[in-house]
């Protein structure tokens, strides 16, 4: 938590610069109560499940921001459209 605190900055100005970071084998983020702590750590605030309207996802922990997962067998007949991250790749 403190690494995430310390580096905030340096962090910040790299999600402004590239649009996304992939953090891995960061022990903390194993649970949903690390992962809060770390969105928490870079001031960040947690976003939305992108089919919240759809009403498909309950969150697992509300305080902790994180969503039951998409590939439960109850979904498996739902159709996930398209998501913005995924616009620009050539089927």
């Amino acid at each position: 938590k403190a690494y995430f605190a310390e580096q905030r900055e340096s962090i910040m100005q790299q999600l402004q610069q590239h649009g996304a970071i992939l953090f891995r084998n960061f022990d903390m983020m194993k649970d949903a109560e690390g992962f809060r702590e770390f969105y928490e750590s870079l001031q960040l605030n947690p976003c939305l499940d992108p089919i919240h309207t759809s009403g498909l996802r309950e969150m697992v922990g509300k305080k902790d921001a994180v969503y039951e997962a998409v590939n439960k067998p109850s979904l498996a007949q739902h159709f996930v459209g398209l998501h913005n991250e995924s616009t620009f790749v050539k089927t």
